[in-house]
C-alpha cells in the first residue's frame, strides 16, 4: 500500500509491461466525495449557465468600445439639443441641417445647415451656428470666416476686405469670397451675424455658375432665417433679432 498526498491507492501486481493498470478505490469514501463534487459544480455552474442564456457573447451581439460608447454619448447630447433653426417649414427653400456635433470637452455644439452642393453649379448656401462657443473673446470677422470654412470643408482662395451692413435682423459683416471646387472657383459672399454672449453666426452664400451673388441677397437671406421655440429659449433671440421678414424685392434672391 503506498500513500500519495493522503490518499489512498492500490495498484495490481501487474508488470508494467501490461496493457492497463488497475485503480481501486473503496466504494463508499469514492461515492461520497462524488456527490459533494457534483454539488459543488452545480453550485458554481449554475450561475454561469444563467449569465450565458440572459446575456450573449460576443458572437451574437457586438461589444460596445469605448468610441462606441463615447458616440452614443455624443448622440444623445445632439438628440437632446433642439435644432436652432427651422428647416422643415423654412422660408429658405431646400434648407437642412446637414450635421451637428458637440465638443466633447468645452461642450460646444456646432451645427451646420446648408442649399446646394459646393460641387454643383447651382447657388450654394451654408451655415455654421453655434452654442456655447468657447472662444470667450470676440474672435476678428477674418478668423471666424476662416474657422467655419474649414468646418465646412470649403477651401478658401481669396477673401477680401470686411464690411458691415444693417439688416432686420440686427447687424452683419460681410466680405467677398473665392473659394475652390470641383468645377472651378465660386465667387460667394462670406458674412456672419455679430457675435451674442456664446451664440454665433456665419456662413457663405455662392451664385449659381460661379457668379457672385447680389450683396443685398445677404439681407434678404438672413431677413427669411427662422429660429425654433428651442432656440429663442436658449438665447438665440439676441443674435437673429426680431422675425422673419419677407419683402417683395426678396423674391428674385437666388436663395
Amino acid at each position: 500500500m503506498a500513500s500519495i498526498q493522503g490518499k489512498r491507492f492500490r495498484f495490481s501486481g501487474v508488470p508494467e509491461a501490461a496493457p492497463e493498470r488497475a485503480l481501486v478505490v473503496a466504494p463508499s469514501r469514492m461515492t461520497g466525495k462524488l456527490k459533494r463534487n457534483l454539488a459543488l459544480g452545480l453550485t458554481v455552474a449554475a450561475p454561469l449557465i444563467a449569465f450565458s442564456i440572459f446575456h450573449p457573447t460576443s458572437d451574437s451581439v457586438n461589444p460596445i468600445s469605448s468610441a462606441t460608447a463615447a458616440a452614443a454619448i455624443e448622440a444623445d447630447s445632439i438628440n437632446a439639443e433642439r435644432t436652432s433653426l427651422v428647416t422643415a417649414a423654412s422660408k429658405i427653400k431646400g434648407l437642412s441641417r446637414l450635421e451637428a456635433t458637440v465638443d466633447a470637452g468645452s461642450g460646444e455644439m456646432r451645427e451646420l445647415y446648408g442649399v446646394g452642393t459646393l460641387a454643383g453649379t447651382e447657388a450654394t448656401l451654408r451655415l455654421d451656428v453655434r452654442a456655447r462657443a468657447v472662444d470667450g473673446k470676440r474672435a476678428g470677422f477674418f478668423a471666424a470666416i476662416a474657422d467655419s470654412t474649414e468646418k465646412m470643408g470649403a477651401i478658401v482662395r481669396k477673401l477680401g476686405a470686411d464690411q458691415t451692413m444693417a439688416t432686420a435682423r440686427g447687424p452683419l459683416e460681410w466680405a467677398e469670397m473665392t473659394l475652390s471646387a470641383s468645377t472651378g472657383p465660386k465667387t460667394c459672399l462670406a458674412f456672419r451675424l455679430s457675435p451674442s454672449d456664446d451664440k454665433r453666426m456665419s456662413g457663405f452664400l455662392c451664385g449659381p455658375n460661379g457668379m457672385k451673388p447680389d450683396v443685398a441677397a445677404l439681407s434678404c437671406l438672413v431677413e427669411r432665417l427662422e429660429l425654433t421655440p428651442g432656440a429663442m429659449a436658449n438665447g438665440f433671440a439676441s443674435l437673429l433679432r426680431g422675425q422673419t421678414v419677407s419683402r417683395a424685392a426678396c423674391r428674385s434672391s437666388v436663395i
